[in-house]
C-alpha cells in the first residue's frame, strides 16, 4: 500500500515539475517576441488593429469592366484591398501557388499578373489583371 501511495506521490510530482517550466518558458517567450509592427505576420494570422503605411499599389481591371485595387502595410505585411466602395485588410494566407490574403469572408489571389477577388462588394472580381509595366 505504500509503494501505490508513494508511485502517486512521484507521478504528482513529476507531472507538476514537467509542467512548471514550460509555462514559465511559454510566458517569457511572448513577452520577449517582437511586435507585429517589426516584423511580417505569419500565415494565416488576421491583421492587427491600427493604420500602417501600404506600398505598391495595383489596380487590377476585370473582364466583366470592374476594378478593385490592392495595396500591402510595410509592416504588417497584410493587403489593403479596395473593392465596390469597400476596404477590406487582409492577411496573408497559404498557398499552393501564387499570393494569397484573407480573412472571415474576403479573399485576394493573384498568380502571375492576374487575379481574383471573392466575397467583396461590387464583384464578382474575376479573370482581373493589372497593367502591364
Amino acid at each position: 500500500m505504500k509503494s501505490i501511495a508513494l508511485a502517486g506521490a512521484l507521478f504528482t510530482v513529476l507531472t507538476l515539475t514537467a509542467c512548471g517550466p514550460a509555462a514559465t518558458t511559454s510566458t517569457t517567450a511572448s513577452t520577449e517576441s517582437t511586435t507585429a509592427a517589426e516584423e511580417p505576420l505569419p500565415p494565416g494570422a488576421p491583421c492587427p488593429s491600427g493604420t500602417y503605411a501600404t506600398e505598391h499599389a495595383t489596380t487590377y481591371s476585370c473582364d466583366n469592366g470592374v476594378t478593385f485595387s490592392v495595396a500591402f502595410e510595410t509592416q504588417t505585411s497584410c493587403a489593403v484591398v479596395n473593392a465596390g466602395g469597400q476596404t477590406y485588410r487582409l492577411g496573408s494566407a497559404i498557398s499552393g501557388s501564387g499570393a494569397r490574403y484573407s480573412d472571415a469572408h474576403t479573399m485576394y489571389w493573384d498568380h502571375q499578373g492576374e487575379a481574383t477577388l471573392e466575397g467583396a462588394a461590387g464583384g464578382p472580381y474575376e479573370n482581373c489583371k493589372a497593367p502591364a509595366e
